[in-house]
């Protein structure tokens, strides 16, 4: 029996041996791989959703710039100045103003740019407008008013007193060649396409969004919808300072970046922020956290299965090791066992080229001597 345990023992230090030596370099190596395969994948992640965000900043500043020559170029247009400056001589001044609307619904045309075109006199009160409804009314308090009427300019996000809607407003200057001002025209920009550039969330998984804001009295302003909130333009603010949104307070700010940090939910987010000096916006790209976090455990549990697996196979392996060198350990313990006996008519295989092949022959000629011994004392 003493032999047995020895022999149990030796195949169990030798199975535990080859466990240790698998075990921790396996875990080592997997731990390294998942959070090397982590570190990739977030660094990877925050490229794509700071390119993300370079691609929606031109396509805005594109789109403002574009909305900007088609008014200014409108502004200056020769037949724009000649009805405009016969309307104001008096002379059949309804069939004028008929002709004015005529012009800017040519220059609105077919197109989406535009919601609303019209003129502005140098009172303030809006002339004549593609929207017949709007005539008459005033927008001299409006900064697009005053800051058209000196140049080309571009009004933020504003609730407009006109519209009673969330506005964006172009508006230049119609002057006389010596300089006079004849009045201001300007265009409410359609939103709706403003809205789809931001909104399109393609590949930014179920959770992805873009969303635009700028600077207010102590506070950020969200100024389009989310995806999480329609009704988020001009409404969601964020307070400076407060732990929650602060991509978008960086951002408008004028600073750029990436990391994790709270949106404006309090949600954490991997975000990109960029700031638009052209029109004074900030725009966040960002994703749940918790989105980015379900595959990166799907994996975890992957390496952990592969390194289980891996653990197993060094197991079976160190067993069938282990009962290859203790079975002939067995064997010539048995035979040690016999002879003890009195037996001497034992067999023992000494084919093996190894150390335990050695150990056999050396105890076959042990019990060669023995055998001898006892011929000669009988």
């Amino acid at each position: 029996m003493g032999n047995v345990r020895l022999t149990t023992s030796l195949k169990m230090r030798i199975i535990i041996s080859f466990l240790l030596v698998s075990i921790i370099p396996t875990l080592i190596v997997s731990w390294l791989l998942f959070t090397q395969a982590s570190f990739y994948l977030k660094e990877n992640l925050f490229s794509y959703l700071k390119g993300f965000s370079e691609m929606k900043k031109r396509t805005l500043v594109m789109e403002v710039d574009n909305r900007k020559y088609q008014i200014e170029t409108a502004a200056q247009s020769l037949r724009v100045l000649n009805l405009l400056s016969s309307l104001y001589n008096g002379v059949g001044k309804d069939a004028f103003i008929g002709e004015l609307r005529e012009c800017l619904r040519n220059i609105l045309g077919e197109g989406t740019d535009f919601e609303e075109i019209y003129i502005i006199d140098t009172a303030g009160k809006i002339l004549v407008s593609t929207e017949k409804g709007n005539e008459g009314k005033s927008v001299k308090d409006r900064e697009y008013f005053e800051q058209g009427s000196i140049k080309t300019y571009f009004q933020d996000f504003f609730l407009s007193s006109v519209t009673g809607r969330s506005s964006l407003v172009v508006a230049s200057p119609i002057k006389k060649q010596n300089g006079t001002l004849l009045g201001v025209l300007a265009g409410r920009i359609n939103l709706d396409e403003f809205y789809k550039i931001i909104s399109d969330v393609s590949g930014l998984g179920s959770s992805g969004e873009s969303c635009i804001g700028n600077k207010g009295d102590g506070e950020a302003v969200i100024l389009t919808p989310t995806r999480n909130d329609p009704n988020s333009a001009l409404n969601v603010k964020i307070k400076f300072g407060d732990d929650i949104g602060t991509p978008m307070q960086q951002a408008v700010h004028g600073n750029e970046g990436e990391g994790l940090a709270k949106d404006y939910r309090g949600k954490m987010v991997m975000a990109s922020w960029k700031y638009i000096p052209d029109v004074k916006w900030g725009i966040v790209t960002k994703m749940d956290q918790e989105e980015f976090e379900k595959p990166m455990a799907k994996w975890r549990w992957y390496v952990l299965l592969v390194s289980f697996d891996i653990i197993i196979i060094v197991g079976v392996v160190a067993y069938i090791f282990a009962v290859t060198i203790v079975k002939p350990i067995n064997l010539l313990t048995n035979a040690a066992e016999r002879i003890s006996k009195g037996e001497t008519g034992i067999k023992i295989d000494t084919s093996a080229k190894d150390e335990i092949g050695n150990l056999a022959r050396s105890f076959e000629r042990m019990l060669a001597a023995i055998k001898i011994f006892m011929e000669n004392k009988e």
